[in-house]
């Protein structure tokens, strides 16, 4: 197992990013884990990538990593924080009790050890992407939420007026 730390730290956090960069450095975790900063091809990350694991304890409403991988189709898993358990469609299999390590280290574990699964999950995962999160789907729902307030011709002319 390979794990890739991607992204840069939010303002403020650059002293727990440096930590984690210290203890990986530090430890014979140097050969399996790897701290990624300034990443420009995002797209290529994430075909590499097996699982993305969002372990994140923030209240995020729309945590646009999960976004980017169900698009993906690539699985993820996290804690019941924030926006994810929206996003995930509420799958237990997917999320664990905000900041249970142990809980996540488990599911980590499961989407590792079983490749059936694990693709099970992201084509589900992917499906709810297209189903609930397209610029189209996004479009469509716009448009019902508008129609009570607006010409109906507007609407179909795509007039926001």
């Amino acid at each position: 197992v390979k794990v890739r730390l991607v992204g840069d730290s939010y303002r403020g956090d650059d002293r727990e990013r440096e930590a984690v960069r210290r203890l990986v450095a530090d430890s014979d975790l140097a050969g399996s884990v790897s701290v990624e900063d300034g990443v420009t091809d995002v797209a290529a990350i994430y075909r590499e990538l097996d699982l993305v694991v969002i372990p994140s304890i923030m209240l995020d409403s729309f945590p646009t990593v999960a976004l980017e991988a169900m698009s993906a189709g690539k699985p993820v898993v996290g804690y019941a924080a924030g926006g994810l358990p929206e996003m995930l469609g509420l799958d237990a299999d997917c999320l664990a009790p905000v900041a249970d390590w142990r809980a996540l280290a488990e599911l980590i574990q499961r989407f590792v050890a079983d490749e059936e699964f694990r693709l099970s999950k992201a084509h589900q995962q992917h499906r709810r992407y297209l189903e609930n999160f397209t610029v189209d789907q996004y479009r469509v729902r716009i448009r019902e939420a508008l129609r009570p307030i607006l010409p109906v011709a507007a609407l179909e002319r795509g007039e926001s007026r």
